[in-house]
């Protein structure tokens, strides 16, 4: 089984180190394929997300199913973890989320999304920075609708001012050497999940659903 997208992660925590990259932007990209068989994934795992359908989710995850960064396997713990059972299970947010934001082909047979995750620099620590990902997203001087616009940042990366905390409405960043606000909802934290699927025996399946964790410090 390829494991590109997983060797990601590992190049992550062995660059820690290494300076940031010169990359300044994630630009969108929505990567469609001819494989009647990936059409019928995609558009499958889209209707089960609208609906929440736990069953059909269920026959679209692989039997080797890696979940989260510390590599749980199986879909058994993936289904016990998000308590599918549950119809507001975050999963179902997560998901329509991953979706919303396309993704792309990494190789032949391997999709992965969102796009931002496959195109985030390695050489970055990506607890410490967003992307945005909404058009027309702005800085502004305080968290707020009426605060000052500092700049237009069309799919900019941005450094974090401090760590990410819970349900953030708006993000502090550093731009241009000063402090900025942007809202959450116009940028892709790259420590939120991404998946990853395989054409496997001639079907799609979702074999990789991670999320990076922020190291202890």
């Amino acid at each position: 089984m390829a494991n590109g997208p997983r060797r990601k992660l590992v190049t992550w925590l062995l660059l820690l180190s290494v300076p940031p990259s010169s990359a300044t932007t994630i630009s969108p990209k929505w990567y469609t394929s001819r494989d009647p068989s990936f059409k019928i994934f995609r558009s499958t795992l889209a209707k089960a997300v609208a609906k929440r359908d736990a069953r059909v989710l269920r026959t679209l995850l692989s039997p080797e199913l890696i979940f989260s960064y510390a590599g749980i396997e199986g879909p058994d713990e993936f289904l016990k973890i998000y308590d599918l059972s549950n119809k507001s299970s975050a999963i179902w947010g997560e998901l329509s989320r991953v979706l919303a934001l396309g993704g792309v082909f990494e190789q032949q047979g391997v999709y992965v999304a969102p796009y931002a995750y496959s195109e985030f620099p390695v050489d970055r620590e990506p607890w410490k920075y967003v992307v945005v990902v909404a058009r027309g997203a702005t800085l502004v001087s305080a968290p707020r609708e009426d605060g000052t616009i500092f700049a237009r940042v069309p799919n900019e990366i941005l450094e974090r001012a401090r760590k990410p905390g819970e349900d953030e409405e708006w993000i502090e960043v550093r731009y241009a050497g000063a402090g900025a606000w942007i809202r959450s909802a116009h940028v892709w934290d790259p420590t939120s999940p991404h998946l990853v699927a395989r054409k496997l025996g001639g079907k799609w399946l979702i074999t990789d659903y991670i999320f990076v964790e922020m190291p202890n410090q």
